[in-house]
């Protein structure tokens, strides 16, 4: 569960010189659950739902010396949504991709991202095999660990756009 994911992270936070949180593992949970089987042809049930834990707003409150890496999973504003991420979060590195890409996603093999930094350079990386992405996330990530920026006093201002064509983002 997210409850439990979130106590697992706040345990080894301490430990750890680098984390990479590639997902969440719900957004939202049940206000509450049925204490016994909803069974069909009983009434309609009255489904809340809540906010979980943002565990990586929350303990990126404690980075430290760490480098902490987020993931941006966004349909629109791409890189704006991204951007307002890692700012939020305190973020060093955000990865950004767009599933609805073509050749994006999880049924394919491959992958385009943005990998963004607090001190607000970009790298596009085209699209290429999810190995060489995830090769080209560590190579960013170990160059900042191994040479660290200062925090920023004021976050980056960047301008970012992307211009793409509705044949660029879905697969006809």
């Amino acid at each position: 569960t997210a409850r439990q994911m979130a106590e697992a992270v706040k345990r080894e936070f301490g430990y750890c010189n680098i984390l990479l949180m590639s997902a969440a593992v719900s957004d939202y949970t049940f206000d509450h659950t049925a204490k016994n089987k909803i069974k069909k042809g009983d009434p309609d049930p009255d489904i809340n739902l809540i906010p979980t834990e943002d565990i990586l707003k929350g303990i990126s409150q404690n980075k430290g010396n760490r480098v902490i890496v987020g993931f941006a999973l966004e349909t629109e504003n791409v890189l704006d949504n991204a951007l307002r991420k890692l700012r939020e979060k305190h973020l060093d590195i955000v990865v950004a991709n767009n599933p609805l890409a073509q050749g994006s996603g999880f049924q394919v093999e491959t992958n385009q991202v943005f990998i963004i930094h607090r001190n607000g350079s970009v790298q596009d990386l085209p699209l290429q095999s999810k190995r060489e992405v995830a090769r080209e996330i560590l190579n960013a990530v170990m160059e900042l660990y191994r040479n660290p920026l200062p925090e920023p006093d004021v976050e980056p201002d960047v301008d970012i756009e992307l211009e793409l064509e509705p044949e660029d983002i879905f697969e006809e």
